[in-house]
């Protein structure tokens, strides 16, 4: 059951987004197959019947515990605007966000478009149109809390049991950005320690200091890139779980939608698990043969979906702006450091458990291909790219916390590394907690609301990335016309 609410997660903005945002023919060309392709997964799903790793009640009970939490999770993230957010990113996606309620699809003004990845507001927005702006915003927070509800029984069915040690993993699981910015404090800070502890106190952003580099915590994804990271949560649960070459395209299609950046990076691992996975020796027969067994209702079902997706995206007026960091002995020297307080303190846990584990090696030379790739004017590509690769990094430290024995001194290290990783985590608690105590004393408003649509140029210091050419091939041929015309 929850692998068939997971592809409804994912599909049904997909089917939305045809339905509201293209001409008539081409949203039959599009929704008609998707919602095949979509059936047939959910045909798949129901005759294989996997059971959760429910024992007792105390997995239920564990399980309702860990909704509040969740809820409380999302919450403190700023989703809704109902408690204090982060005000340079939920901004930009508080302008997208009204912009889909407040205009017709497709949205459009002056010979532009809306082009972003819409997927996560997409039911939201509908809601919105119907029942108001504020009822909205409400249902962002249902959907993340469902989102991440979906992810997270995925990753205890991916487990084999219903845990808290993982739960918690999945929360204040990070890199050592800890250590990043005591060696930056120490080098421009007079008192280093007063100046270390107060900032920590007061919630700094300490993920950045490598300039060029950044690999977010789960909570710091969820607090600024709500939109792309629940969904990407789900879409990689679904593709870890289920491993089947029938729907992996469908899965992946949809997911194109949501979080097209860390997508990049899965690239290499579903050529993998579409043609590899499995063959010794490899052949060409066996290539072609597993090829042909792609060739499903579920993953046909998504290519005039992800064709169009990517029309959509290339009207972007941001496309082509491509270029390299400079290999010279200072950015070497920051990606050195970066890696290894990010990925290899960890590695040095799983990797003997997972030394023949084929994702390991792919994602992690994705991520540091990718980590020298400059998209537009910002290093955004590269920090998303490396999404997949933490990701599942965390996972297989959730193995690892499963089994450990904690009396021991490698379990004792990996306690302390995972606690000093935490402190990237809680400081984005903290700096929520005192934006909202500054909420609660009147100072500020909960809802970062600067931008009132991402239109708006001259506020909007992100304009290229969210803002479509009309005259483009998507919004000339495909998209509906405007229906405030």
């Amino acid at each position: 059951m929850v692998e068939i609410l997971a592809m409804l997660y994912l599909a049904v903005p997909g089917v939305l987004f045809a339905l509201g945002w293209l001409r008539p023919v081409a949203a039959a060309v599009v929704a008609l197959p998707l919602a095949a392709g979509t059936a047939d997964f959910i045909r798949q799903a129901a005759a294989e019947r996997k059971n959760l790793p429910f024992r007792n009640r105390r997995d239920a009970c564990k399980l309702a515990w860990m909704l509040a939490l969740v809820l409380l999770w999302v919450l403190l993230a700023g989703v809704g605007g109902f408690v204090w957010q982060n005000p340079w990113d939920h901004k930009f996606r508080n302008a997208v966000f009204q912009d889909l309620v407040n205009r017709p699809w497709p949205v459009r003004q002056d010979g532009l478009g809306l082009c972003y990845y819409l997927g996560y507001w997409i039911p939201s927005a509908l809601v919105g149109k119907a029942f108001g702006l504020e009822a909205g915003y409400a249902f962002q927070v249902f959907w993340a809390v469902l989102g991440i509800s979906l992810a997270g029984l995925l990753i205890f069915r991916w487990l084999g049991r219903v845990s808290w040690k993982a739960f918690g993993v999945l929360v204040f699981f990070s890199g050592l950005d800890v250590v990043i910015f005591g060696l930056f404090t120490l080098q421009t800070a007079q008192n280093p320690l007063y100046s270390f502890c107060g900032n920590l106190f007061r919630g700094v952003h300490m993920e950045l200091l490598t300039e060029y580099f950044n690999a977010s915590s789960n909570t710091t994804l969820l607090f600024w890139l709500y939109n792309q990271i629940i969904p990407f949560w789900v879409g990689m649960m679904l593709l870890l779980t289920r491993k089947n070459s029938r729907s992996a395209v469908l899965v992946f299609g949809l997911m194109l939608f949501c979080c097209p950046f860390p997508c990049v990076a899965l690239v290499p691992v579903m050529v993998y698990w579409m043609l590899l996975e499995g063959e010794k020796p490899i052949t060409v027969s066996g290539l072609w043969r597993r090829f042909r067994q792609a060739f499903t209702l579920c993953n046909l079902g998504v290519v005039p979906f992800a064709l169009t997706i990517a029309l959509y995206y290339a009207s972007n007026i941001a496309r082509g702006r491509l270029g390299f960091l400079p290999l010279n002995g200072a950015v070497v020297g920051r990606f050195i450091l970066f890696f290894l307080c990010e990925f290899g303190v960890y590695l040095l846990f799983v990797y003997r458990d997972n030394r023949k584990d084929p994702l390991l090696y792919l994602l992690g030379a994705v991520t540091a291909a990718c980590s020298f790739v400059v998209m537009g004017d910002s290093y955004d590509f590269a920090w998303r790219t490396c999404i997949p690769f933490t990701f599942y990094l965390m996972l297989l430290v959730m193995k690892q916390v499963e089994g450990m024995n904690w009396r021991r001194p490698r379990g004792a290290l990996l306690a302390l590394v995972l606690l000093l990783g935490a402190a990237t985590p809680a400081a984005e608690m903290m700096r929520t907690l005192h934006g909202e105590l500054a909420v609660l004393q009147g100072q500020q408003r909960a809802r970062s609301d600067a931008l009132p649509t991402a239109f708006q140029q001259e506020e909007n210091e992100c304009y290229v990335n969210f803002i479509g050419d009309g005259d483009s091939l998507f919004f000339r041929c495909l998209a509906a016309k405007d229906r405030a015309d």
